[in-house]
């Protein structure tokens, strides 16, 4: 039983790891792709940083340069 519950904290740790890792991989990008603030990122759970991400990337694509400075002006 105790190795079952070693096994379980190690898988978990691992989880929180990469989700940390992911979390801050993200709003590294957009800090050095977007002059975005590290500091006003932070409130943002997962799912807004990962919308943000997929909106700003998808703007930026298309070339629509006013709405992604309307998007990211309240983080600069």
């Amino acid at each position: 039983m105790s190795i079952l519950a070693i096994a379980l904290a190690v898988l978990l740790g691992l989880y929180l790891l990469i989700k940390i890792l992911g979390r801050r991989s993200a709003i590294r990008l957009m800090v050095e792709n977007y002059g975005l603030i590290p500091e006003k990122l932070a409130p943002l759970s997962d799912r807004e940083i990962k919308e943000l991400l997929a909106k700003l990337h998808h703007m930026a694509e298309r070339g629509h340069s006013v709405a992604l400075e309307t998007a990211t002006r309240p983080y600069r």
